[in-house]
């Protein structure tokens, strides 16, 4: 994922500690090849920077980038698409999901 000046700045900005960037009102595509639906209504993006996970709890060295999809009703669409999605830009999913 390329990073925006905005984000940047925000990555400096926060020195050594725990912080997000999140991105709203985006769009996944289709994929019917694989049985995926576009959306809009879920895409959303959220980088943390020094930080694993979404309450900024666990401290880290690296940043990591968390992909929102649809909430989860356990037929697998969740898990597909957010490893289509990793696959779009040569690279895969790394952890299970983080719920809310």
């Amino acid at each position: 994922m390329r990073s925006s000046a905005s984000a940047d700045c925000g990555a400096q900005g926060t020195g050594p500690y725990p912080a997000e960037i999140h991105w709203d009102s985006m769009y996944w595509p289709a994929a019917p090849e694989r049985g995926l639906n576009g959306d809009a209504s879920n895409a959303k993006v959220t980088l943390l920077l020094h930080c694993t996970d979404r309450g900024l709890d666990i401290q880290a060295d690296t940043h990591t980038v968390l992909v929102h999809v649809r909430k989860r009703n356990g037929d697998g669409y969740e898990d597909r698409l957010a490893q289509w999605l990793a696959e779009q830009i040569g690279q895969k999913v790394i952890g299970p999901p983080q719920h809310p």
